[in-house]
């Protein structure tokens, strides 16, 4: 019997090699590498020609395979039993089973082609006496210094914060320019000194001519004593230029108040501090000038100057200087000339907090921030600042000073240091774990940290410390698990070996929301629900209405409960 190869539509037998056409051993071994295989991964059998002392090519066997292998346009090839290599698309005529073949060949391997008819493969190519490597040659390599990355997406950004001293000093040089003194005609020194001499004198008030009611002690009798020599008249001149002195006086208040409601730029350099070291209630000397004193609007220590010396007031206009000051640093926040705002409140008002919130709505962080720091120690309003205006690294310092330590991890995860950001939020996960919080502490685990094993296994020990969250955290923990095949195992496995006569209850509670929420699993956890049921309706009769949930189709059901009940009750 002749055996012929023939071609066939379909292959018979598994592809198992490839034929590589061409006698060029580089050929060979450059489609090798081109298919990504290791000569080491490759039996390579070389192909006689169909005349003396020539390659018609090799073939080519993967120790692993073809199925990773992309062949290119190289023919595939079949093996046939163990022994036997023919092209792919071919089959062998007459027909004979693979064992045939394997006794036929005896077991030694061959190749069928067509073009060079059948040849016994021997050995495969020995590469490794073939091939001669390339001397290695001894080089000292030098590691270039590290490059500039340059990121393609920016993720964040930060403002580095300068110290709150320095800060000051640049509002303190920077705020405002000079503005040009505005002129005024003041009290001289002797009317000053005859205005404090004429209220020193009269200050009890006006006495009749026939005496001097309101006075009292020396101030009587030298009013007594200049209304009987003079018929009262020198009194009378003496109380009018009192009156006339304080009326001039009090234009410079008036005039200020003006100047304050319909030019505050000009008004604010000539403005008095309203505080104990400056402008205040019960001075010696009455009487105050309106020189200017102020050459900036600066908020630092040394940004005041001019005119110095006590001044002081009425109650009556005190209060409406310090109602003028508030109304306008409200006009000039409307306005919003905040900087200007914050100085009315800080140099002249005293009220650093105010101050310290005008730049905070004006966007000025890194000074609203040093004023809050500066005075009254307001962390939590500085840590404000500093977050909004991106200085980052400053803003997590004063959270974790005051132990808001979530706050300081999610600003650590917003500029990508992950690491620093789980050690904040496992402080918080530890304080809710001391404090018997166990859902609360499994939410930092699964959202912030987002280790979802170590929230299940904080979930299931709140659930077994059986503590004031205990329903949540089971119910939290079914939830997780998502696949109903698996929640139905918890289900089971939870009911087997982590509920007891105390706890009970509320797992049949959770057992009824997860009847609602896994209608698959309505069946069994109906059958569990009515084992927890029947434990407990012999000693507790309004156990039964717990059926209504499981059975909300039965509408014969609610009269057979208070039916029970009563025959209970």
């Amino acid at each position: 019997m002749q055996l012929v190869v023939k071609p066939a539509i379909t292959n018979q037998y598994p592809l198992k090699a490839l034929f590589i056409r061409g006698g060029d051993v580089k050929l060979w071994l450059r489609e090798i590498q081109a298919m990504g295989l290791s000569l080491l991964e490759v039996d390579v059998y070389a192909l006689p020609g169909t005349s003396a002392n020539t390659v018609w090519g090799c073939l080519l066997v993967p120790l692993k395979g073809l199925a990773a292998v992309e062949t290119g346009i190289h023919v595939r090839s079949q093996l046939v039993g163990e022994c036997l290599f023919i092209p792919a698309y071919s089959t062998i005529y007459p027909v004979v089973t693979p064992t045939e073949v394997n006794v036929l060949l005896k077991m030694q391997l061959h190749c069928w082609h067509p073009e060079i008819g059948i040849t016994e493969l021997e050995q495969p190519v020995q590469f490794s006496q073939l091939l001669a490597m390339p001397q290695l040659s001894q080089q000292q390599i030098v590691q270039p210094a590290k490059g500039v990355h340059l990121p393609a997406l920016i993720q964040s950004y930060q403002v580095k914060e300068v110290a709150a001293e320095e800060v000051l000093q640049k509002m303190e040089e920077q705020l405002f320019p000079e503005s040009k003194s505005l002129e005024n005609k003041p009290l001289g020194i002797w009317e000053k000194i005859k205005l404090w001499i004429l209220r020193l004198l009269l200050r009890g008030g006006m006495p009749s001519a026939g005496g001097s009611a309101g006075l009292s002690g020396w101030r009587l009798k030298i009013a007594n004593w200049l209304a009987g020599k003079t018929n009262g008249k020198w009194l009378q001149k003496m109380q009018q230029s009192l009156e006339n002195l304080e009326q001039r006086n009090q234009r410079q208040l008036d005039r200020l108040l003006d100047m304050l409601k319909n030019d505050p730029d000009t008004a604010l350099q000539y403005a008095i501090p309203l505080d104990p070291d400056g402008a205040g209630r019960g001075s010696k000397l009455m009487e105050w000038d309106l020189g200017k004193r102020w050459f900036d609007f600066g908020l630092g220590k040394g940004s005041s100057s001019g005119v110095g010396g006590s001044f002081g007031f009425t109650d009556n206009s005190f209060k409406r200087l310090e109602d003028q000051y508030r109304a306008t640093a409200l006009e000039l926040m409307k306005q919003q000339q905040y900087e200007k705002a914050a100085f009315v409140y800080l140099k002249l008002l005293k009220d650093h907090f105010q101050a310290a919130k005008a730049l905070e709505e004006g966007k000025l962080y890194a000074e609203a921030a040093a004023l809050y720091l500066k005075h009254g120690n307001h962390l939590a309003e500085a840590a404000r600042c500093y977050e909004n205006g991106n200085m980052t690294l400053k803003a997590i310092e004063l959270y974790a000073q005051l132990g808001m330590h979530e706050k300081a991890g999610d600003l650590y995860r917003s500029i990508g240091q992950k690491e620093d950001a789980v050690y904040h939020y496992g402080k918080v996960a530890d304080d809710y774990i001391q404090g018997k919080r166990y859902s609360k502490a499994a939410d930092i685990y699964q959202h912030k940290i987002q280790d979802m094993a170590q929230a299940q296994n904080l979930l299931l020990e709140g659930w077994r410390a059986y503590k004031g969250d205990a329903r949540n955290c089971l119910d939290k923990y079914l939830t997780n698990i998502g696949e109903e095949r698996l929640v139905m195992n918890a289900i089971d496995n939870i009911y087997m070996r982590e509920t007891n006569e105390r706890n009970k209850p509320a797992f049949l509670d959770v057992l009824k929301g997860s009847y609602t929420k896994y209608p698959e699993l309505s069946a069994p956890i109906k059958d569990i629900a009515y084992e927890i049921i029947a434990e407990y309706i012999e000693g507790q009769p309004a156990m039964a209405e717990e059926l209504q949930h499981f059975n909300k189709e039965d509408h014969n059901l609610t009269k057979d409960i208070l039916l029970y009940k009563q025959m209970r009750r």
